[in-house]
């Protein structure tokens, strides 16, 4: 009887430990508008992020409103890059920590 005790009380621990593991989040966003110096909202900018440590990158464009989001991305450090036609380039760092959407704001 022992023996299935022990069993038993081993695998629940296994089973609850994959429970607690499942619930950790290692994803975060990134998100934020582009706007001129009037604060008008700038849609169509590119938008490129970048993981600093692995150099896997994201592209996508602003919307109508201007803004910008990129999603379930790792946690770690990023540079965004905004580019837009009759702009000069502009880039900032974020760090997406986990669970969290980190906000990355451009005036152009």
């Amino acid at each position: 009887m022992r023996k299935f005790t022990k069993t038993l009380i081993v695998g629940t621990a296994i089973l609850l430990a994959q429970i607690v593991i499942q619930g950790q989040t290692t994803t975060g966003s990134l998100a934020g508008t582009v706007t001129d110096p009037g604060n008008a909202l700038i849609a169509g900018a590119t938008v490129t992020v970048t993981n600093i440590t692995t150099g896997a990158e994201r592209t996508g464009i602003t919307n109508s409103s201007g803004a910008f989001s990129s999603n379930w991305i790792p946690i770690g450090t990023y540079t965004v890059t905004i580019s837009e036609s009759g702009h000069m380039t502009q880039t900032q760092s974020a760090i997406v920590k986990s669970g969290q959407t980190t906000a990355v704001n451009f005036t152009f």
